[in-house]
């Protein structure tokens, strides 16, 4: 039972938490929050305003170093709130909030550095693995042309991360492994920095006569590939289709059976049960094969697209031409 002088206790505690953590923000970096974290319950239902405060409070003394660890965190809830909340629902929750903290610095420190200015974007191009991750950057004042290759991004995906592969190569090669590195940040489609990427010593540029013909290179082998998986696919489909055939044989009867009917047919003198029978499994035997024959000649017009839409047209053509070709 909660009373209202503890709770009165908590909310000076957790008030003066609060205080401490904007005082001392820059020294402790877990206290990087965000303030929309006290505007709601995070998925939880307080059945007071006090309840909610004195939640508050306890992640707001973690975040200030003054709680230890989650599991103590989770303890303190069940013992003042009663509530059973998880370490790790406690941790998810935490990490949302830090990565809406690294968002509002991200913002921040790009009004601060602002757009790197002298650089020119030109053209994203495919890498040897046929991704678009390369980024074509030219140097307005020289017009030197350096490519980038992509390495990661933000949680949001508006702030990526490149750097110079030549830089890399030329690090290697010098066997020492020392040099610089040169790499650029982009953000929202734009450069920014406070200084220009510094490029290893032996890194050198690339003329555009040579990113365009490797580009060109690997956009037709890329196209290539694609339309090589699309042939592949038909061939699959056709592969199905023969399958799924392959259970219309007519069925096999036993030796009892087989003879009880002779003997039926045999005493009809020929007008009895098993020649008619025999005569409708041929009749759907080859209405299936002329129903295939439809279909693979389908799946060529069509590329394999919509197989159910090419085993209905199929259909439609047999019934409509039955004693005719089904060639167009």
């Amino acid at each position: 039972m909660i009373t209202a002088g503890r709770l009165k206790k908590e909310d000076e505690e957790s008030v003066t938490s609060e205080v401490n953590v904007e005082d001392e923000e820059h020294v402790n970096p877990r206290n990087n929050y965000s303030e929309s974290f006290l505007e709601d319950g995070h998925g939880i239902v307080f059945g007071t305003q006090e309840q909610k405060l004195i939640y508050d409070g306890l992640l707001l003394k973690y975040l200030n170093g003054e709680i230890k660890s989650l599991s103590e965190v989770c303890r303190l809830v069940k013992d003042q709130l009663g509530l059973e909340i998880s370490a790790p629902t406690l941790s998810r929750r935490l990490r949302h909030i830090n990565r809406n903290a690294e968002s509002n610095d991200e913002q921040e420190r790009k009004r601060k550095m602002g757009v790197l200015k002298g650089f020119t974007i030109m053209q994203r191009a495919l890498s040897s693995r046929y991704n678009a991750s390369l980024l074509t950057v030219m140097d307005d004042k020289t017009k030197e042309i350096r490519q980038y290759a992509y390495m990661k991004s933000s949680v949001d995906g508006r702030k990526e991360y490149y750097r110079c592969n030549r830089c890399l190569r030329a690090k290697r090669k010098s066997g020492s492994g020392k040099g610089a590195q040169a790499s650029i940040i982009v953000y929202d489609g734009e450069i920014i920095g406070d200084k220009p990427p510094e490029h290893h010593a032996d890194c050198e540029p690339v003329s555009y006569e040579e990113i365009a013909s490797i580009t060109s290179q690997r956009e037709s082998r890329a196209f290539e590939r694609e339309e090589n998986e699309q042939v592949r696919q038909v061939l699959r489909n056709r592969q199905l289709l023969l399958k799924q055939t392959e259970s219309l044989e007519p069925p096999q009867l036993s030796p009892i059976e087989g003879d009880e009917l002779a003997e039926f047919d045999d005493e009809s003198n020929g007008t009895g049960f098993v020649e008619p029978q025999r005569q409708v499994v041929e009749d759907k035997k080859k209405r299936m094969e002329r129903i295939l024959s439809a279909v693979l000649l389908l799946l060529d017009e069509l590329d394999g697209e919509n197989l159910l839409t090419v085993i209905e047209e199929a259909q439609y053509r047999v019934a409509e031409l039955p004693r005719r070709s089904l060639l167009r």
